[in-house]
C-alpha cells in the first residue's frame, strides 16, 4: 500500500521508479555467528564484530545499535531484488553487479519498479545512484524524486555530465519502502527519459552481525509478481496456481485442457498451429542416490502450446502431490529467423538443505537472415523450494561460444554439434541464502581474472 501511495502521488510523465524495500522478516535466519568481509572470508565475533543490543521489545530501527559500522546492505545481506520488466539494455544484475562499466537502461513502459527487501532489524542510513550518458551529444531531460515511505526526501534533475553520482542520507524513521522515481522532465505524456543509464545502486547501513553474510552479488529477477510468467507458456501459471494434483496424468490433464480449445479452432493452413498435448518424457534420475523429502521425482514433460510452440516442463512429485515447476525445461519456441538447433541437458539433479537443485547446460546454433551466425553455449542453476507452491528461482552460471565456425551448417552436414565450448568466457558460482535466495560470486574468466557478466546472445539462450 505504501508503494501505490507514493506512485499516486508522482507525476504521471514519469517513467523509471526504482524501489527499495526493507523486509521485516521475523523468519529470518540468525544461525550466522561470524560477519564476512567483501572477499567472503569471515572472522569470528568479537574483533571487528558486529554486535547487536536490542532487547525483544526494541523497534527494529533501535535493534541496530547505533556505533555500529555501517555495511553493504545489497552484498553482505539476505536481500530479494526485482524489476517490474527487462531493461531497454543490459541485464537486471547489472544495477548490483559491483562494476560501474555495465550500464542498465530503464524500459520502455513509463514505470520501472525494482524492489530490495532486506532482514529484520537492517536501518538503511545512505542510498546513492551513478548514472551514465548512452549518447555523447543527446540531451538527458529527465528528472528524480527520492522518497521514503510516504515522504519526498529529494527531487533532483538527472545530469550524468556534472553529476554522475547522486547520494542521500536516510532519515531513520520514516517509513520502510524508498522509492527513486525516473522520469521526463517535461509534462507531455508522449516524452522518455533517454540517452542515459543507471550504473550502479548503492545502500549502506547497519544490521545484527548475526544476519550479515558473505558478500556476493544478488540475483535480480524480472517481474514485479514473483514467480514472474510474463514470458512462460501461457498455460503455466494456471496449473501452477491449481497445484498440487493427486497424479501425473492429473497434472497434464489439467494442462491439455487450457489448450484444447485453441488446437481444435486451429485454421489447417496456419504453418504454426496451436497443438494440445502433455507427453512424459521420462524421469530425471538424481546424480546420486534419492532425492530427500518432500522432494520424491522429477519428470521432463512436452506440452503443446499456441503457434505450435512445444516447450518442456518441469513436473515435480512431492509427498504434497504433483506439481509444475515455475520455469523450464526448454522454451519450444518456433522462430522464423533461419535454422536453428539447440539442445539442453540435465547436468545434475540433487536435493541440498530441504531445496531441489538442477543445473542445465543449453547450446544454441542459430543462422538467420537477419542475425548471421550464432553459436553459444551456458550454465543454468535452478533452486526450488516446496512452499505453497513449488517456487524456482534460476541464474546463468556459465556462458561462452562454442566455436567460430557455423555449428549450424556443421550440424546440417554431420548431424554433431559440440556442446561445451573449449573455453567458456566466464563462469560464476551459485549459493543459496538462508531464505532460498540466488546469489553469485563475480564472474571470472579462464584465467581466473574478473570479468564483467556480459554476454551477446545470452538472452535467446535463456530467454525464460
Amino acid at each position: 500500500m505504501r508503494i501505490l501511495s507514493v506512485l499516486a502521488s508522482l507525476k504521471p510523465a514519469f517513467l523509471a521508479i526504482i524501489v527499495v524495500q526493507l523486509d521485516v522478516c521475523a523468519g529470518c535466519s540468525r544461525e550466522r555467528s561470524s560477519r564476512h568481509d567483501a572477499n567472503g572470508s569471515s572472522s569470528p565475533t568479537g574483533s571487528g564484530a558486529i554486535v547487536a543490543t536490542s532487547s525483544p521489545l526494541d523497534p527494529p530501527a533501535a535493534a541496530v545499535e547505533r556505533n555500529q559500522p555501517e555495511i553493504d546492505l545489497l552484498h553482505q545481506s539476505d536481500v530479494s531484488i526485482a524489476v517490474s520488466q527487462k531493461g531497454s539494455a543490459g541485464l537486471a544484475e547489472f544495477l548490483v553487479d559491483g562494476r560501474e562499466e555495465t550500464i542498465w537502461k530503464p524500459g520502455p513502459a513509463r514505470t520501472n519498479i525494482v524492489t530490495v527487501k532486506l532482514p529484520s532489524a537492517a536501518q538503511a542510513r545512505k542510498f546513492g545512484v551513478t548514472f551514465t550518458r548512452t549518447k555523447s551529444k543527446e540531451k538527458v531531460n529527465c528528472e528524480g524524486r527520492i522518497a521514503l515511505g510516504e515522504k519526498e526526501i529529494e527531487q533532483f534533475s538527472v545530469d550524468p555530465d556534472a553529476q554522475p553520482r547522486h547520494d542521500v542520507t536516510l532519515p531513520s524513521e520514516g517509513g520502510d519502502v524508498l522509492t527513486l522515481a525516473l522520469g521526463p522532465a517535461g509534462a507531455k505524456q508522449s516524452e522518455r527519459c533517454r540517452n542515459f543509464g543507471i550504473a550502479e545502486f548503492y545502500l549502506t547501513g547497519r544490521l545484527e552481525s548475526a544476519n550479515v553474510i558473505a558478500h556476493a552479488i544478488p540475483q535480480v529477477q524480472i517481474g514485479s509478481e514473483q514467480p514472474n510468467f510474463d514470458e512462460q507458456p501461457s498455460t503455466l501459471k494456471p496449473i501452477w496456481k491449481a497445484a498440487p494434483f493427486p497424479t501425473l496424468k492429473a497434472l497434464c490433464d489439467a494442462q491439455t485442457k487450457l489448450t484444447a480449445k485453441a488446437a481444435s479452432e486451429a485454421d489447417p493452413g496456419d504453418p504454426y498451429p496451436a497443438t494440445s498435448y502433455c507427453t512424459d518424457r521420462g524421469l530425471i534420475k538424481p546424480t546420486q542416490g534419492e532425492l530427500e523429502a518432500p522432494f520424491q521425482h522429477v519428470h521432463r514433460v512436452q506440452v503443446g502450446e499456441a503457434q505450435s510452440n512445444s516447450p518442456e516442463l518441469f513436473f515435480v512429485q512431492t509427498t504434497r502431490g504433483w506439481y509444475p515447476a515455475n520455469v523450464v525445461l526448454t522454451s519450444g519456441i518456433t522462430s522464423d529467423l533461419g535454422g536453428s538447433y539447440s539442445k539442453t541437458e540435465v547436468d545434475s539433479l540433487r536435493t541440498q538443505d530441504g531445496r531441489l537443485w538442477i543445473d542445465l547446460t543449453r547450446h544454441e546454433a542459430l543462422v538467420g537472415a537477419f542475425n548471421g551466425p550464432f553459436d553459444v553455449a551456458g550454465k543454468l542453476t535452478i533452486v526450488c523450494s516446496l512452499e505453497e507452491h513449488l517456487s524456482c528461482k534460476q541464474g546463468v552460471t556459465a556462458f561462452g561460444e562454442v566455436g567460430k565456425s557455423w555449428a549450424m551448417a556443421e550440424y546440417m552436414h554431420s548431424g554433431k554439434v559440440p556442446f561445451h565450448p573449449a573455453q567458456w568466457r566466464w563462469q560464476r558460482k551459485a549459493t543459496v541464502t538462508p531464505s532460498g535466495r540466488l546469489r553469485f560470486s563475480p564472474c571470472e574468466d579462464a584465467a581466473g581474472s574478473a570479468v564483467a557478466c556480459e554476454a551477446t546472445g545470452l538472452s535467446r539462450l535463456f530467454p525464460h
